[in-house]
């Protein structure tokens, strides 16, 4: 019993191979005589005339070639396999050059494809092609217009080729002028960036000192600072706040760290609380301080002033 139901198993299969083969011959649409055929009955002789005469002069001027087809059903295929398979059994477009461009639409299901050939995809690549079917096919067709969204889109398809195609040789060959900076401006870029960080830095180490010894002018003004120089490049630019931020915390911390402010070293500690006069403007008895204590000032002074970097910073891709 076994071999009979294999033998009516792959009779069946072959059965079923001959039958879609079959059908998919009869899937193929005829090639028209001409650069439009409407299977579907979707246009009117005006249509068909002036979409003739269009895209004949089209293809004079630049050899490119395209052709409108409307089917009234995709026999179960996709739109997209029905028009490759439309597109390369009509061989659209110069051997040579690959520059043909089906415009197939399917009515009944509902369905448009733009099909490009390889010479015309830089012309036409998808994104645009998808552009064009959103922006010039679609609307005449939810409407119902289907010859009015045929002579919209095509008519774009028409102009975008005739813009791109016709290049002499000498404009084929010509190099593409390079988008990116030259090295003058990536040093001034640099020397800016440099500059600007700098000045986070020192912004930070204001706020820093400034909080050591509660004097609040400094505090302010180094707030201002920090405001200016790490805070608006984040607003504009967020993804700067990777590397402002921690550039700020540094120059805060060792700011803070550091020796205090010039003038504020002494008000720091007389008064426990908040001192909000400016650091130049000291009182008389400050400047008629003793000679031992400048002395002693200026010699600490001596031995804690100016830092040397550790090696540490950041870069940055874009």
């Amino acid at each position: 019993m076994r071999r009979p139901s294999a033998v009516a198993l792959v009779s069946w299969s072959l059965v079923a191979l001959v039958a879609r083969a079959a059908l998919a011959d009869a899937q193929t649409l005829p090639r028209p005589t001409n650069k439009v055929g409407d299977f579907a009955g979707v246009l009117t002789p005006a249509a068909r005339a002036e979409l003739q005469s269009l895209l004949t002069t089209l293809e004079k001027d630049t050899t490119a070639e395209v052709v409108v087809a409307t089917t009234a059903s995709l026999n179960g295929m996709s739109v997209e396999e029905y028009g490759n398979r439309v597109f390369n059994e009509w061989r659209i477009g110069k051997a040579a050059l690959d520059n043909g461009v089906l415009v197939l639409v399917a009515p009944t299901e509902r369905q448009i494809r733009i099909e490009v050939g390889y010479g015309l995809e830089g012309v036409i690549p998808d994104a645009l092609a998808g552009v064009i079917i959103r922006d010039d096919f679609l609307p005449g067709f939810r409407d119902g217009n289907y010859e009015a969204g045929i002579l919209k889109g095509v008519r774009r398809v028409a102009a975008v080729v005739r813009a791109k195609q016709v290049v002499t040789s000498e404009q084929l060959a010509a190099p593409a002028p390079s988008s990116r900076p030259g090295v003058f401006l990536w040093i001034v870029f640099a020397a800016m960036a440099a500059m600007w960080l700098a000045g986070a830095v020192m912004a930070g180490a204001t706020l820093g000192q400034a909080l050591s010894v509660r004097a609040g002018s400094e505090m302010v003004f180094g707030m201002c600072a920090i405001v200016m120089f790490a805070g608006l490049p984040i607003f504009f630019l967020a993804r700067t706040a990777f590397l402002l931020v921690p550039v700020a915390l540094a120059g805060g911390v060792w700011g803070y760290r550091r020796r205090p402010l010039r003038g504020a070293a002494s008000r720091s500690g007389s008064s426990p609380g908040w001192d909000w006069s400016a650091s130049t403007g000291s009182s008389g008895s400050d400047s008629g301080s003793s000679s031992s204590d400048s002395s002693d000032s200026g010699g600490s002074g001596g031995s804690d002033g100016g830092g040397s970097s550790g090696g540490g910073g950041a870069s940055g891709s874009w």
